[in-house]
């Protein structure tokens, strides 16, 4: 039997009339999470100052007020390493991007550089000009960024000024507000003191405020300011953080909130309100669709929001005390905080919208499809198989053995009683589904996609040699259209007459069929170039690899390598809506069955949930630890399934009666 991570599946028998299944769609509109407590490191003596993970998410390091630090295996929870005795208090912890090197920023005006075995390499003098009282908190250095490439560090100071360093030389590029230093009226400096930094993750402009409210935007190429906002000057603003396309930036202060700015327009797109206590640090999640924020003593939370819609999806209350400092990990799947209750703790996410693992393959998951009597579902993986999962239970029925080579697509008969695959093998293979028999096989070229006709006479391929095929459903060629560049997906209209197609030219055609009607070719010399039937569509920059019909409607959309999706009017062949949020590529799209909601999965490891008719992001589903390649709904649109590079299959639905979810 296949292991299976067991956490929540939904009982249904019936399909679910449109009316019923419009229900459905509705409940996938609000997501939940959960969060756990994964693992918590005690150790400080002292109350903790800032927290960060090492790149790869197998490590973390903590800073405590009394100048030790202390370094973290996240996964068993052990101690690595330990400093202890410095007695000055260290203010923030960055570990570089690559991993070598973690820089601390000091109360004494320092930053010292150690590599990951907490060995000392290098001391870097913040300010030549310190002030002369020796023990002036306007000395301490309050925080210190890497650049993306770990050749340079940006420390900020209380004392007003920002200092960037060539870190292969340890020496400065140059120093920001320097002009301020010549005060020597420490009222007036303080007013400068730096209370926090961030710099864009596009390495372009490095954000900064002061202790008098003001946020200042730097240009990273030039040095010079490119937007100073006075209008915070009532309240500190106590952290920074950039959104992970460098958009938008999120501010906290001390007036509880957090404010989310569209860089571009100045304007505050979202207030996020809940917290009761001073907001202490704020951090997006790497997919951007959520921030975390942590407060002091009266409220010490860490909460965690939407993004999209500003709305508080959970309250973590593991610490006793002010969380300090908290930090995502770099895949998104967990949070480390830093607290003056002197723990360090990594809570990890759960959907509450994840219901199932299915971890039977053994390779990378390419494809996964739904029987339309919902009582099966098949996913097909680059270890040449398919597998048959009971839709209710989850559990495998059979495996599918024939393939020599990656399964890439796989498409149902519309009556459920038969599958098509086709593998880079070049060989496409009809399939009883209820026995597992191979009925029949036909040789070809690498087909990159197929699928079943909707009055189920015909089978539609598309291979590497730019060929679009029909098929009977013994495999006996109909006909064929040759195009000029590879394609990638190709899917049927509603009503059998056309079939709209993509690939690596940037767009879209659509094959019309009305004058083929059923015709039976038995030499290739007989077979007809239906080149002179086809109409284009162009919309997108990149390669144009997902195509879905919306059910109900003359549209469909379309995904991209250019990282969005683009809704079509099939009738005018106009583009209809443009949707935008994937960071990286659009690889797989599939549609509710009443036709509200579009879901796309991406290069990113995330799946989206968009509104079909406002083209608003309503939802994002986290969970897998690699790339999408393939979604999938359900016929009655209460579960979804996505295949992923991390080898699993994850069923997706409602946990409607609230219960958090299970672990193994």
């Amino acid at each position: 039997m296949p292991k299976i991570i067991f956490i929540f599946f939904l009982m249904f028998c019936l399909p679910l009339n449109c009316s019923q299944a419009a229900k459905a769609d509705d409940t996938w509109l609000n997501p939940a999470y959960d969060f756990t407590e994964y693992k918590a490191f005690t150790g400080h003596s002292r109350g903790i100052k800032s927290v960060s993970w090492s790149p790869d998410n197998t490590k973390a390091v903590s800073v405590g007020s009394n100048g030790s630090i202390h370094t973290w295996d996240t996964t068993s929870g052990d101690e690595l390493g330990k400093v202890i005795g410095f007695q000055k208090a260290i203010y923030s912890v960055a570990w570089s991007t690559d991993g070598k090197q973690i820089a601390f920023a000091q109360e004494d005006n320092k930053i010292i550089i150690r590599n990951e075995k907490l060995i000392k390499e290098a001391t870097l003098i913040h300010s030549e000009n310190p002030i002369l009282y020796t023990h002036s908190p306007l000395n301490a250095v309050k925080s210190v960024v890497w650049s993306k490439d770990s050749t340079k560090l940006i420390s900020a100071s209380f004392n007003g000024t920002i200092v960037v360093w060539d870190m292969k030389t340890t020496t400065k590029i140059i120093t920001l507000n320097e002009d301020i230093e010549s005060l020597q009226d420490l009222k007036a400096r303080k007013r400068y003191a730096i209370t926090a930094l961030a710099l864009s993750p596009d390495q372009t402009k490095l954000a900064s405020s002061s202790l008098d409210g003001t946020i200042t935007i730097w240009n990273m190429h030039t040095y010079e300011v490119i937007y100073i906002d006075y209008e915070k000057s009532k309240h500190v603003v106590t952290s920074l953080a950039w959104s992970p396309d460098s958009k938008l930036l999120a501010s906290s202060d001390s007036d509880h909130k957090i404010e989310i700015w569209d860089f571009h327009t100045r304007k505050v797109l979202k207030k996020l309100t809940g917290h009761t206590d001073i907001v202490k640090c704020i951090s997006w999640s790497p997919k951007g669709e959520l921030i975390a924020s942590a407060s002091e003593i009266n409220d010490p939370t860490i909460r965690i929001w939407n993004v999209n819609t500003g709305s508080e999806l959970n309250k973590i209350e593991s610490h006793k005390a002010a969380v300090t400092s908290i930090a995502w990990s770099p895949d998104g799947t967990k949070i480390l905080s830093g607290s003056n209750d002197r723990t360090v703790k990594v809570s990890e996410i759960n959907s509450k919208q994840r219901l199932n693992i299915l971890t039977e393959h053994k390779e990378p998951v390419t494809t996964v499809a739904w029987s339309p009597n919902n009582k099966f579902l098949a996913s097909a993986s680059q270890d040449n198989t398919i597998i048959i999962w009971d839709a209710q239970t989850h559990k495998e029925i059979r495996k599918l053995l024939g393939h020599t080579d990656t399964v890439k697509t796989i498409s149902w008969s519309p009556d459920s009683s038969k599958l098509v695959s086709a593998s880079t093998d070049k060989t496409m293979r009809i399939w009883d589904a209820n026995s597992g028999k191979e009925l029949n096989t036909v040789l070809n070229a690498i087909i990159t996609c197929v699928a079943w006709s909707p009055n189920g006479l015909q089978i539609a391929s598309i291979d590497w040699n730019k060929k679009l095929k029909i098929w009977s459903c013994e495999l006996q060629l109909l006909n064929w259209f040759h195009s000029a560049y590879p394609l990638l997906s190709v899917i049927w209209s509603s009503d059998n007459s056309k079939l709209i197609f993509s690939g690596f030219n940037q767009e879209i055609k659509t094959l019309n069929l009305n004058f083929f009607k059923h015709k039976y070719f038995e030499a290739a010399d007989q077979l007809e170039n239906l080149s002179q039937n086809v109409e284009f569509l162009g919309g997108h920059n990149n390669n144009i690899c997902c195509l879905a019909q919306i059910p109900h409607s003359n549209k469909f959309v379309s995904g991209s390598d250019d990282n969005t999706l683009i809704i079509w009017d099939e009738s005018t062949n106009e583009k209809s809506m443009a949707l935008e949020g994937h960071i990286d590529k659009v690889r797989s799209v599939a549609c509710s069955p009443c036709g509200n909601l579009i879901s796309s999965g991406s290069f990113d490891n995330t799946i989206r949930l968009w509104d079909a008719n406002t083209g608003k992001v309503l939802n994002v589903l986290l969970g897998h630890k690699d790339k999408i390649n393939s979604i999938a709904w359900s016929p009655d649109g209460k579960q979804l399934a996505s295949g992923s590079s991390d080898n699993t299959v994850i069923i997706w639905g409602n946990n409607s009666n609230g219960s958090s979810s299970l672990k193994n």
